[in-house]
């Protein structure tokens, strides 16, 4: 999803949506696949470039 933000840049962001869950993740498949997300997400974001 590309959002732009009040200064006009463009920010893709990335977010989970899951039909059984509410304002956060308490199934625990859900959030073994929410935090597999988030370190993919890390990795690709904050990883130093050799």
């Amino acid at each position: 999803m590309d959002l732009h933000t009040s200064d006009s840049e463009l920010v893709v962001v990335e977010y989970m949506v899951k039909n059984d869950e509410g304002h956060g993740f308490r199934n625990q498949d859900n959030s073994i696949d929410f935090y597999g997300a988030m370190k993919k997400f890390l990795n690709k974001h904050l990883k130093q470039k050799k």
